[in-house]
């Protein structure tokens, strides 16, 4: 359980952050933060939704350790099927309408290059001892 979540932690990671999350000069503090802050938004999340599972619920009537009504099991069915199929089509469209093609992204990783080259010549300048 560990190992699969840490992996998946600094895969969403690279994802998130991409050569920034690898430099090794910001591999001690910033990756620390990163995963910090990465674990603290899911706790947050986790925190919320449960915090609106329950609010959901007694909306719709539901009443713990009693026979569900027709109208609260339905509704409980709207809140299992329904709203996550919404949710998913809306990502799905955000994911289709998302700015990032092909050639976009292959220009950022032309960018993402230069700036790199420019950095480690900046970062290792040489003396005419080098030449």
């Amino acid at each position: 359980g560990g190992e699969l979540a840490d992996a998946d932690i600094e895969q969403r990671l690279h994802r998130r952050f991409g050569e920034r999350a690898e430099r090794e000069d910001l591999q001690p503090r910033a990756e620390g933060a990163l995963v910090g802050f990465l674990a603290f938004t899911q706790k947050v999340a986790l925190g919320v939704g449960t915090g609106l599972i329950g609010i959901l619920l007694d909306v719709i009537g539901y009443v713990p350790n009693v026979p569900q009504t027709p109208e609260a099991l339905t509704s409980i069915r709207g809140l299992a099927t329904i709203v996550p199929a919404m949710l998913a089509i809306g990502a799905g469209l955000f994911i289709y309408f998302y700015p990032l093609d092909t050639r976009t992204h292959a220009r950022l990783v032309r960018a993402i290059g230069w700036r790199n080259t420019r950095r480690n010549r900046a970062a290792s300048p040489t003396t005419n001892m080098d030449k």
